[in-house]
């Protein structure tokens, strides 16, 4: 599941250390993508929270693979190896891809984000099982034609990075109310020994 806003404690990140600092939206966590079966075949699943779901109108993330065509573009993905950050990263015929991401808007939080209808946001991939570095998930989703949540800060980290999780929301209608809070993750991946992915 995706973390709360500094879940992990500040000084996981190096001052200086090149970072992605994103709005957290308040709303329905998903994932979607293509798993390996154990007769070898990728199928197309959803899910939230570690838990496969129903590809039914009850489910938010099955209405949203529908208006996004997820599958589709998860499926032609593969072909995207002219890529070289994303072959690098792993993406090319029969490879499991993963989306992560956030549907938001009227009636799925208490939050409306100023909007009308539900929304999505990405903010994260995998492929194979690794999480893609934030430039080649961002090339990823400008390929597929698909929304990521609002980017607030680029550059390096410093404790003053830690005041973008206050303020008003971007995504959706901006300023429509407070915002959620933020992510903070190195622009490169990498991982902890006590805490594993290396995220606020």
């Amino acid at each position: 599941a995706r973390p709360s806003s500094l879940d992990a404690p500040p000084n996981i990140l190096k001052p200086g250390e090149p970072v992605i600092c994103s709005e957290k939206c308040h709303g329905c966590n998903g994932r979607c993508g293509l798993i390996r079966q154990p007769n070898g075949s990728l199928t197309y699943k959803v899910g939230s929270h570690n838990r496969v779901k129903a590809q039914d109108d009850n489910n938010v993330w099955a209405g949203i693979s529908k208006i996004y065509d997820l599958e589709g573009k998860l499926r032609r993905a593969q072909g995207l190896t002219e890529i070289s950050s994303l072959a690098a990263a792993g993406l090319g015929p029969d490879t499991e891809v993963v989306l992560f991401g956030e549907a938001y808007g009227p009636g799925i939080q208490d939050l409306r984000y100023g909007l009308k209808d539900i929304q999505v946001a990405f903010f994260d991939a995998m492929v194979n099982s690794k999480y893609l570095d934030a430039p080649a998930f961002y090339l990823f989703m400008l390929a597929l034609d698909l929304p990521v949540t609002p980017i607030l800060y680029k550059g390096d980290f410093s404790t003053n990075t830690l005041a973008y999780a206050d303020g008003k929301n971007v995504a959706g209608v901006p300023g429509s109310h407070i915002r959620e809070g933020c992510v903070i993750k190195p622009v490169n991946e990498r991982w902890d020994p006590e805490i594993g992915r290396v995220i606020l």
